[in-house]
């Protein structure tokens, strides 16, 4: 999905035929966030795209000099794609306008299969012709180096993932991070959007969180399910489902009997569901990760 909102700009200028600037390079603060940063041209020039509240501010220019080109703009005034969630690459790119002049600053990594990749990035300038000129950024310079500490924060920020946080979340967490660190995403948002109030109910606000991760536990078992007859034998099936129902049971007591916050109105048992189903996220993903090895 591309969100895009164009308004009419003043023309300043292009990279490659660029009017001097008059300000100092301007790096991000230390109030606003790094969507992107990086050098090109082996160190000789820097990119800097930074956030505060709803507004971009874009620099470029010669490395500790006088930027050739400054943008601000508000959200309304550029068009981002966020990542579609599927394939190993993140890819993030968010553009700026200028005129007829579109300057898109991209940001991609491999972290979703390789824990120690390094993010990518550049700025590709499309001119009024149809033409592009492209600034890679150098080997290792890239900031941040994951693309949804960059610029993916962008997805949430401008609305897209405020529907499905949970999903939202799961979709952009590195293979070594465990589905519980998703765990209270979607209480948050409820708390934000007043849909419960955990001073009077907490249960409440725990207890759509719990269902939305059972939602996923069933359907994680589903895809298993569906997956495994083709990598095992039929013994081992049978095994996983009453595994599954063993595990159902197994939650069920252990919330009855324990809750994480006695001052919820039932004893924090809804919490306790929502861990135990995040746990067991990450176990059925697991079992698909290893028959996928397997085959």
């Amino acid at each position: 999905m591309t969100i895009r909102t164009k308004t009419t700009l003043s023309v300043l200028v292009l990279m490659g035929a660029l009017t001097p600037g008059t300000a100092a390079a301007r790096p991000c603060t230390f109030d606003e966030t790094i969507l992107l940063s990086c050098t090109v041209e082996g160190g000789a020039r820097t990119l800097n795209l930074c956030l505060a509240g709803d507004t971009l501010h874009y620099a470029f220019g010669p490395t500790g000099g006088t930027p050739t080109l400054e943008m601000t703009r508000s959200f309304a005034d550029v068009a981002y794609t966020p990542f579609a969630g599927t394939g190993a690459t993140i890819y993030e790119n968010v553009t700026l306008y200028n005129g007829n002049y579109g300057y898109e600053m991209f940001t991609s990594s491999r972290l979703r299969v390789d824990p120690d990749a390094t993010a990518e990035g550049g700025i590709i300038v499309r001119l009024p012709g149809g033409e592009t000129q492209t600034l890679t950024c150098d080997a290792g310079a890239v900031q941040p180096d994951n693309p949804f500490d960059g610029i993916g924060q962008l997805a949430r920020l401008m609305g897209d993932g405020q529907d499905d946080p949970l999903g939202y979340c799961l979709e952009r967490l590195s293979p070594a991070a465990p589905a519980s660190t998703c765990l209270g995403r979607l209480r948050e948002q409820d708390i934000t959007r007043e849909t419960c109030d955990p001073a009077t109910n907490d249960a409440q606000c725990w207890g759509a969180e719990a269902t939305a991760w059972e939602t996923l536990v069933d359907a994680r078992f589903a895809a298993a399910l569906a997956y495994l007859p083709t990598r095992r034998e039929v013994i081992y099936i049978e095994t996983f489902k009453v595994a599954q129902d063993a595990w159902k049971i197994s939650r069920n007591l252990d919330c009855d009997i324990y809750g994480p916050n006695p001052f919820a109105g039932d004893g924090g048992k809804a919490e306790c569901r929502a861990q135990y189903a995040a746990n067991r996220v990450t176990f059925l993903q697991e079992i698909i990760a290893q028959a996928e090895f397997d085959g």
